[in-house]
Order: C-alpha cells, then sequence, then structure tokens
C-alpha cells in the first residue's frame, strides 16, 4: 500500500493512490493509458511504475464507477489509442485528493490537480 492507503471520497467510493494518481494525471487534460502511465511516472520522481495490468485494472474502475470517461482514439507512433478524460465527479474526486494532501501537508511530494497544486 502506497503513502496515500484508501481514502474517502465526497461520492462515497473508496480509491487508492494509483487511482488519485490517475485522476490528477488526467485533471491536466484527456490522455491514452501510456500517457497517464508516463505522467505519474514523471510526476512522483519515478517512484509509482504502474504495471500495465495495475494501469487498465484501475482504469476500469474508475471508468466503472463514473469518474472517467473514453474520449474518442488517437493514433500516437502508428498505433490506434483509446483516450481518457475526467467526468464531473472525477473532477470533483481530483479536487478533493488535492484538497487532502494539502491539509496533510503533502502537497511538495504529490501531483497537483490541473498541473498545479490548489
Amino acid at each position: 500500500m502506497g503513502i496515500f492507503g484508501k481514502k474517502q471520497t465526497n461520492d462515497g467510493l473508496n480509491l487508492n493512490y494509483k487511482g488519485f494518481h490517475i485522476l490528477a494525471s488526467l485533471s491536466k487534460g484527456r490522455k491514452h493509458g501510456y500517457g497517464i502511465a508516463r505522467d505519474i511516472w514523471d510526476s512522483t520522481d519515478h517512484k509509482i511504475d504502474l504495471t500495465i495490468a495495475s494501469l487498465y485494472e484501475n482504469i476500469d474502475k474508475l471508468r466503472n464507477d463514473g469518474f472517467i470517461e473514453p474520449d474518442g482514439e488517437e493514433t500516437v507512433n502508428g498505433r490506434v489509442r483509446k483516450m481518457w478524460k475526467l467526468t464531473g465527479k472525477g473532477y470533483r474526486a481530483a479536487q478533493e485528493y488535492q484538497r487532502l494532501i494539502n491539509s496533510a501537508g503533502l502537497s511538495d511530494h504529490a501531483p497537483g490537480v490541473g498541473g498545479a497544486a490548489i
């Protein structure tokens, strides 16, 4: 379990730290799966390296729980990639994540919503 463990969102759903990092990544704009994983890797100073299985397990959970949704496809380096974006519920959860890390004094150690701490 990571530093954030499981946190309760205002929507009454539990998300693990990987889920919150995915939401924080998507709060900066739509991305494909590899782009999400790369953003998390970069924003955590190479501390969180999601496996493909873990990434898509969390994407499926976030989608099923209404936090993210598909947003078309793009061809990247000759490969078609499904793009993902936050729903309104997902953005609110990402803001709550940011509020929690700010209140815990961890804002220098976690990715910000929209690319900056709020």
